[in-house]
């Protein structure tokens, strides 16, 4: 692959993270050998050691949403699969706008691509797709599927008695 060829932005940002590290460390005598090594561009680098953001700490500002409020988005999205019960990609996009409205913004716009975007900022969410019923009963044979089934049962039961009086 060449340097200028396109990668993933996750796997981009690791080899340019693990290229600082070792540049640091005295591992390369100069820059241009730490980013030939780790397959980035010595101006990625370059920029990088002189404190130049990457590109998605850049745009933080103009994102819709802060941290915290897609944190609290990404831990209900968590918490909803462990019960069984994964989120469709329009509840997202509601809370989302949820959060949005509560800021004060009357006319909420998140475009089309918004949850898409989401998802490539938090990587320990991924999309599933929903397989054939068939298949499933197939799978709800299996003694591991149905003492994992209990389990969330039996947290789901905890986690509602601690709240109850």
């Amino acid at each position: 692959m060449a340097l200028g060829a396109k990668t993933s932005n996750r796997s981009g940002e690791l080899r340019i993270q693990a290229a600082i590290h070792d540049y640091r460390a005295k591992r390369f005598t100069n820059i241009r050998d730490a980013a030939t090594a780790h397959g980035i561009t010595y101006g990625q680098l370059r920029g990088r050691l002189a404190g130049r953001p990457s590109r998605s700490e850049a745009h933080v500002e103009q994102q819709n949403l802060t941290k915290t409020e897609e944190g609290v988005i990404v831990a209900w999205i968590l918490r909803l699969d462990t019960w069984g019960f994964p989120p469709h990609l329009k509840y997202v996009r509601g809370l989302a706008t949820h959060f949005l409205r509560s800021h004060g913004i009357r006319n909420v716009d998140l475009g089309k691509n918004w949850v898409t975007r989401f998802l490539k900022r938090n990587p320990i969410l991924e999309t599933r797709f929903a397989v054939r019923l068939d298949k499933q009963r197939g799978f709800a044979n299996n003694p591991d599927i149905i003492q994992d089934f209990f389990k969330k049962v039996f947290s789901l039961y905890l986690t509602i008695s601690q709240y109850s009086i």
